[in-house]
């Protein structure tokens, strides 16, 4: 047997291990993560302003996915969160130029695609 073969299966080997093991989700870890999440980004994501309104979707998505959006979000968080989403908003307004509806972020981009 060569050494590449010896090499590949032993990696088959320990792969196989990892499979039969059940997985646990940390959830704990998870509802910490997406919670910050909510309030201040991590470094790599705080350049992506257009992005904030799909990773606060992703967010609160994660967290009612795991049932912890009422044991760590507060009602007054909840209504910031509606306002700030609400004020994120572009209406139809024919006089000022707008003729199209969406969120700033998604007009922005579009913009830039289609300038």
């Amino acid at each position: 047997m060569s050494t590449t073969e010896v090499q590949d299966s032993e990696v088959v080997e320990e792969q196989g291990k990892h499979e039969s093991a059940p997985k646990k989700l940390l959830r704990e870890k998870h509802k910490k993560y997406f919670k910050q999440m909510l309030t201040l980004l991590p470094e790599p994501f705080q350049a992506h302003d257009s992005s904030r309104l799909t990773l606060l979707y992703f967010s609160l998505s994660a967290l009612d996915l795991l049932g912890a959006v009422d044991e760590l979000i507060s009602e007054k968080r909840k209504h910031e969160l509606i306002a700030w989403i609400y004020s994120l908003q572009v209406k139809h307004d024919e006089e000022h130029g707008y003729s199209r509806c969406g969120f700033y972020g998604i007009v922005l981009s579009y913009c830039y695609i289609f300038a």
